[in-house]
């Protein structure tokens, strides 16, 4: 006998279980290692924010001390190239202005405000004295015997560095070494300490033949100095020791006839940053010109300024087209403004080594 049908209410169901869901531990290394990987991919961004923390603050210092090392490992694991990337991908299709900017010419007369305002802490550094290395005469370089080219300084070496690496490479006959360091410059030794790390470059065998260096970026800050006094870049004893330093730096890669190219920071977008970088790139056209038969000096605030002479993220490239020619921040060059600045070296370069001409 066949049994009854049970009620609607005993009847089974199957409840369909739904996966398992993470556990609180588990989400939270995920979101540590995703957070890391963001930091990694975005280390200059980082840095560059930290950068802009007020100059002698201790935020800025922590942050600094912080996001340097995460930088350094994201270069050394590649992970900055996405970055500079976009940054290209951004100069290709962002928008143009309105006003149409004259490609400018590079000049060594440098225009510098009145209204000159800084601040940061740092340390009197040892002066290197010049190496005494024999370096040939321009000649004529070849593709067994290629010109020996270096470049360096600071964040902003790094995009230049590349920029004329792929210049020069075009050539066959240079063999070019970049060097640089992010938040270095010469005003902070105790960070990075340049005048040692140029003594070092200059002395080793088959050292480079013509050096190209940029600083300025990070050098617009108080300085401590032998007196135990703080000065600011406005002050005539800031002035006084920059000079010092910038001149030995001079006098230590232009020895025994070695040629120097030394560029000069681009303007930034901020009027007060803008007027600290010139009064550095005013010391650095007096002492370049102190030195003329070693020591060349490239003004880039005037090959990124604007009709008016002022700051603007928008110029020509090669072709004509308007681009940006500036990262976010305002102030580093995007890769389209490291190419300009890069042919713009390469040009002076040929002036030097005029058988590159050839």
């Amino acid at each position: 006998m066949q049994a009854p049908p049970r009620p609607r209410s005993q009847a089974r169901f199957r409840r369909t279980r739904s996966p398992r869901s993470l556990a609180a531990g588990q989400l939270l290394i995920l979101g540590v290692v995703a957070y890391a990987g963001a930091a990694l991919l975005n280390s200059i961004t980082l840095v560059r924010m930290a950068e802009r923390q007020r100059l002698g603050s201790w935020e800025r210092s922590l942050y600094l001390s912080l996001t340097r090392p995460l930088h350094s490992l994201s270069e050394a694991l590649l992970l900055d190239r996405p970055h500079h990337a976009i940054d290209e991908l951004r100069g290709k299709i962002a928008p143009a202005p309105t006003t149409t900017a004259p490609t400018p010419t590079p000049s060594t007369t440098p225009v510098v405000p009145n209204d000159t305002t800084v601040p940061e802490t740092p340390t009197t550094p040892p002066t290197a004295a010049p190496v005494e290395t024999t370096v040939a005469a321009p000649r004529v370089p070849t593709t067994d015997d290629p010109l020996r080219l270096w470049i360096g300084g600071d964040s902003e070496a790094q995009s230049l560095g590349t920029a004329l690496e792929a210049i020069t490479s075009q050539k066959g006959v240079i063999k070019a070494t970049l060097e640089y360091k992010v938040s270095s410059g010469l005003s902070r030794p105790d960070y990075f300490d340049w005048p040692a790390e140029l003594a070092h470059v200059v002395a080793a065998p088959n050292g480079p033949e013509v050096m190209v260096v940029i600083f300025g970026g990070n050098d617009a800050q108080p300085l401590q100095l032998a007196d135990g006094k703080v000065y600011d870049v406005t002050d005539q004893q800031w002035q006084d020791e920059y000079r010092r330093r910038v001149g030995a730096a001079m006098d230590l890669l232009g020895a025994a006839g070695r040629k120097v190219i030394w560029v000069g920071p681009p303007n930034a977008k901020s009027a007060t940053f803008t007027s600290r970088l010139a009064v550095l790139s005013q010391i650095y056209s007096e002492e370049a010109a102190k030195r003329p038969d070693t020591i060349a000096f490239l003004d880039s605030r005037i090959l990124f300024s604007d009709a008016n002479g002022g700051y603007t993220a928008y110029l020509p490239d090669a072709s004509g087209k308007q681009v940006l020619m500036r990262t976010q921040d305002g102030f580093h060059l995007s890769i389209a403004g490291a190419n300009r600045l890069g042919r713009a070296v390469y040009t002076q370069l040929q002036a030097l080594v005029p058988a590159l001409n050839s």
